[in-house]
């Protein structure tokens, strides 16, 4: 597929690109600072990266709910924080 075939696929299932790094900074921005108020600093943590991963495909979820590939990797991107945090737990 080409690379414009690809965007307007994805721009018609999800939405301007615009609106879904708007929707991805609200959240995000809301995490953080919920974050901060329990006195962590995720900040360009791994964990961090990961909830932006989860938060895009939250997004992309609402846009198209019935489209079950987001939600399978939402369910992927779990699972390798938990693996992560099972890893770091048996060092």
């Amino acid at each position: 597929m080409e690379l414009k075939e690809t965007l307007n696929e994805r721009g018609s299932r999800y939405g301007s690109y615009s609106d879904v790094i708007e929707a991805r900074s609200r959240i995000m921005e809301i995490l953080t600072q919920h974050n901060e108020r329990s006195g962590l600093e995720l900040l360009n943590n791994k964990f961090y990266i990961a909830m932006n991963d989860i938060v895009l495909k939250l997004v992309r979820a609402s846009a198209s709910p019935n489209y079950k590939d987001s939600w399978h990797d939402i369910q992927g991107y779990a699972h390798l924080i938990e693996t992560e945090l099972c890893e770091n737990e048996t060092k």
